[in-house]
This record gives structure tokens, C-alpha cells and sequence, in this order.
């Protein structure tokens, strides 16, 4: 997921660079943004980015939501999602479901470890694809 993350930064720079081309469909100039949002909700309107989580305390075995606004988001977009850790050093998060709508996506996240909980923030690598 990450070369395909790095491949959509790449191609965002080449696009911007020679905005006369337009490949497979993809926007002329893809947007791509990080964000930070201070509670598990966040909105960034753009292709792909990072959303980055507040520090989370998710027991283990329990999950959490994410929601994520992005005016780019339709109930008929292809979303590819990536999550790993921020600072969070302990537990195993893992993206057990998500339901897309228009405007939004809501992703479940479930701390998949036996004993330890998450103590800390997560990142979540977004690419919305129309």
C-alpha cells in the first residue's frame, strides 16, 4: 500500500508539473494534504492524504471509529486505506471494516492484540479513487 501511496504522491508531482495530461481518467492535478484532527473525526477534501489520529487508549479486543468527510468520497468511489501506527507502540490496530456514503467514510478500528491496549496515535493513508 505504501509504493501505491508513494506512486499517487508521484504522480500528483508529475501531474502538476504537465497539467495538459490526464491519465486513465485521474484528475489533472490530484490533491494531496495531511491532516491532523484532535478528536476521531476529521475532514480533508482531497484525493489522498494522511489522517492522523488523536492519541487513542482502545483496549484490547475493542474497537474504535474513525470518520472520515471528504466532499471526494461517493457511495461509488474505490477507497484504499492503509493503517499503522503513529506514536502508539503497543497493541495491534487493525481497519476491520468501513462503510462508505457520500461525503464520508466511517472505519471501524479494532485493537486486535490479546493483552495490550493502544496508547497512542494512528495514521490512516487514504486514496479516493472516482
Amino acid at each position: 500500500m505504501r509504493k501505491f501511496f508513494a506512486a499517487a504522491v508521484i504522480m500528483a508531482a508529475l501531474l502538476s508539473s504537465a497539467s495538459a495530461i490526464n491519465i486513465i481518467g485521474l484528475p489533472q492535478q490530484p490533491v494531496v494534504a495531511t491532516g491532523s484532527v484532535t478528536t476521531a473525526n476529521g475532514t480533508l477534501n482531497v484525493d489522498a492524504g494522511t489522517l492522523v489520529t488523536p492519541s487513542w487508549t482502545v483496549a484490547a479486543g475493542a474497537t474504535g471509529t474513525i470518520t472520515l468527510f471528504n466532499n471526494q468520497l461517493h457511495p461509488s468511489s474505490v477507497v484504499s486505506l492503509e493503517l499503522y501506527n503513529g506514536s502508539n507502540s503497543q497493541g495491534t490496530p487493525v481497519v476491520t471494516n468501513f462503510v462508505k456514503s457520500e461525503g464520508q467514510i466511517i472505519i471501524t478500528v479494532t485493537n486486535a492484540h490479546a493483552t495490550l491496549a493502544l496508547n497512542g496515535t494512528l495514521k490512516l493513508d487514504f486514496i479516493v479513487i472516482n
